[in-house]
């Protein structure tokens, strides 16, 4: 009888107890993001080792429930894993994570410290630039619409973003210290109040007042410096792009670029 007790002891301690099963760390070397849609999520693009992936690319090769970053419509970014949709390759299904799965790449995430809107300063600041940039500089119209500080070039030194909207234009900035301010994206859209005012519009897309909304600053390449991803609200559509904030230009960043019908996301 002892020699059988024994020889179990023996066995559990060559297999292993049972335990609960641990968290799994994402790899570094597979970085995805995506956007949030009415009922699925759709790819932004990912990153493998150092190989930029646009999302077709990425699409294609993740055959299995992989982690991503997942961009929620409130413009909050949650761990999620991402299941291949059977119907349409572009299309996942997320699962957001509840688990407390922790991601080494936590340090991805920034979420961009709040501006004083109330701020007379900051509002005449914004103004001039808008002016500078063709449209009506009016310090009291401009809307809140996610202006914030982060350190985008990792030199432990906050740049000013700025996200503006008067009538007539609207835009995003970003500001390194004293420097003149570069210019992400931007330009004259039309008035609110356009697509009332027009009899028999012919081409409502053009009266549509465009918007642009930042939704998240991460290092999407790796090399330590945060991109701006940024939403575009057109007449029928959604556009979600990556932008490279360089100190005198912002160039799009190559395969991070994803087009969204309204119709799936409203």
């Amino acid at each position: 009888m002892k020699k059988i007790y024994f020889l179990t002891i023996a066995l559990l301690l060559l297999v292993g107890c049972p335990s609960q099963k641990k968290s799994t760390p994402v790899s570094d070397n597979l970085f995805v993001v995506a956007a949030q849609t009415q009922d699925s999520a759709m790819l932004l693009g990912c990153r493998r080792d150092d190989i930029m992936l646009n999302a077709t690319t990425c699409a294609s090769s993740l055959r299995e429930p992989a982690p991503a970053w997942l961009i929620i419509n409130d413009r909050t970014l949650r761990a999620a894993t991402l299941t291949p949709s059977r119907s349409n390759p572009q299309l996942f299904q997320a699962m957001i994570d509840q688990s407390g799965r922790t991601l080494s790449g936590d340090a991805w995430m920034k979420l961009m410290k709040p501006v004083d809107y109330n701020s007379m300063d900051f509002r005449n600041q914004a103004a001039t630039l808008i002016e500078t940039a063709g449209g009506e500089g009016c310090a009291p119209c401009i809307g809140p619409y996610g202006s914030g500080y982060a350190d985008l070039d990792g030199d432990g030194e906050d740049e000013t973003v700025f996200v503006l909207e008067v009538d007539d234009w609207t835009g995003v900035f970003v500001q390194f210290g004293r420097q003149k301010p570069v210019l992400v994206v931007g330009g004259k859209t039309a008035l609110p109040t356009a697509l009332e005012e027009a009899e028999n519009p012919p081409n409502p897309a053009a009266l549509f007042h465009r918007t642009y909304t930042v939704l998240a600053a991460l290092d999407l390449t790796g090399n330590g410096k945060l991109e701006l991803i940024i939403r575009t609200d057109e007449y029928d559509y959604q556009r979600i792009t990556a932008y490279r904030v360089n100190k005198d230009h912002a160039p799009r960043l190559s395969g991070f670029d994803l087009s969204i019908k309204k119709s799936a996301v409203e």
